[in-house]
């Protein structure tokens, strides 16, 4: 159990070198570890967005849509927020079950 909460620390750690180490320390595990899937949920999200969108719209725009159907900038980033604050719920759900499962261990 012990070797389960130190490699998810290291985990926080890692991903969460962009928070003031004060911030981090007041922060409890739980917390921790909620905020990094979250960042690494939203860092995953908009990296397969934009490849999405350059890939669709820009490569094969002109064969998949009519002259002016392309959706403007704007259009597509309404998406991706209604996108982003879907995603709150899944990074919720994932550090639920991984504390639920330890604290059963």
């Amino acid at each position: 159990m012990q070797l389960l909460v130190e490699e998810n620390q290291w985990k926080n750690d890692i991903s969460l070198w962009v928070l003031p180490a004060s911030v981090q320390a007041a922060m409890p595990h739980f917390v921790q570890t909620w905020v990094r899937c979250f960042l690494l949920c939203a860092a995953v999200y908009f990296a397969m967005s934009a490849l999405w969108v350059y890939y669709i719209y820009y490569c094969f725009g002109d064969k998949l849509f009519q002259p002016g159907g392309i959706p403007a900038f704007k259009d597509v980033f309404e998406q991706m927020k209604v996108g982003a604050w879907l995603r709150l719920c899944p990074s919720m759900i994932r550090v639920y079950v991984r504390v639920d499962t330890c604290v059963n261990i």
